[in-house]
């Protein structure tokens, strides 16, 4: 809601360097010492959201630890997961057919 807006606008304008950072710090303990429950309200509700807009991301990643990284990854490879097409869809067989070199 209302607290993910101000954060989001902190990341868009990226000028509260020292209140990012603080966020990012309390982050990173969440996403160390947590458990999955916090872990996971981390991931949907905190970091998500991040990845709604390309400038916001970018500034919020370098902010990210370690932790904070390996939670964004696993966003990653869902959200790329689930907007891949099926394996057997047109699009995906002609795909297939350029990369072995066959071309008609």
């Amino acid at each position: 809601g209302c607290t993910a807006t101000i954060i989001y606008s902190l990341f868009k304008e990226n000028k509260e360097q020292k209140q990012i950072r603080k966020i990012f710090d309390f982050y990173e303990e969440l996403a160390e010492f947590g458990d999955a429950e916090v872990r996971n309200l981390l991931q949907v509700t905190l970091l998500e959201y991040l990845w709604d807009d390309a400038v916001v991301y970018w500034n919020a990643r370098s902010y990210m630890g370690e932790k904070t990284l390996l939670i964004n990854q696993e966003i990653g490879a869902y959200l790329t997961e689930s907007t891949k097409p099926p394996k057997s869809s047109p699009w995906e067989k002609a795909k297939r057919k350029k990369a072995k070199g066959f071309h008609q």
